[in-house]
């Protein structure tokens, strides 16, 4: 398959291929590092890198150095949807305003862990990029609003890009909704991808990011 990770989609394209190519030479050099010391050198590549070597779901802070590994109840279905443009992180952050989503993220984090349907997974969800994201990327926000008013009761964007979500328990729900939204054309493109729920062991295990972000 091939991959299709839209460019300023904040779903960790260019992270996930780094945290690869680090995972491949570790094998082909025969250096016999562990997940922990290729997380450090991701770090130093990008701060996303590290997530990939703690999957299938960890907790990240700082920035994206801290990482650790969390056990997560519900496992599904993703819907993602393309707004069909690049966002620039830097553009969003510089319009990040602090304290214009302030919650209680820890809290957050814990229900998230603790629930077992998609429902109650998406009622944790946030994003306090989302504001930033909305006033650099008009059309993301119209996205988002267009995937809300055709029926998702949650829509959340992934990262500081250009692609909402909405989560599901069903495969046949969620391709039912995406087929809604492309008759609507609603976005630029939607798939329907399961949930990671086994951790990765070598660079030979990585077919899982061509499978997840697929077009079906």
């Amino acid at each position: 398959m091939t991959k299709r990770i839209p460019i300023g989609g904040g779903l960790g394209g260019g992270s996930s291929d780094a945290a690869t190519t680090l995972r491949c030479l570790n094998r082909l050099w025969g250096l016999d590092f562990g997940d922990q010391e290729l997380a450090r050198i991701g770090g130093t590549v990008g701060s996303d890198v590290p997530l990939f070597f703690s999957l299938p779901a960890a907790r990240i802070g700082g920035l994206g150095e801290k990482v650790r590994p969390i056990e997560l109840r519900w496992s599904g279905y993703v819907l993602l949807v393309f707004a069909g443009r690049a966002v620039s992180t830097k553009d969003v952050y510089a319009a990040w305003l602090p304290g214009e989503t302030d919650c209680d993220w820890e809290s957050r984090a814990r229900r998230i862990s603790e629930a077992s349907t998609a429902a109650e997974v998406m009622g944790c969800c946030g994003n306090a990029l989302e504001p930033a994201i909305f006033r650099v990327s008009p059309g993301v926000a119209s996205l988002h609003e267009a995937v809300r008013s055709a029926g998702a009761r949650q829509v959340r964007i992934s990262g500081a890009g250009q692609t909402a979500y909405v989560l599901f328990d069903g495969a046949e729900e969620a391709g039912r909704f995406r087929d809604k939204l492309v008759t609507s054309g609603i976005g630029t493109g939607a798939v329907v991808v399961p949930t990671l729920t086994a951790p990765l062991t070598d660079c030979g295990d990585e077919s899982w990011k061509y499978q997840k972000f697929a077009s079906n």
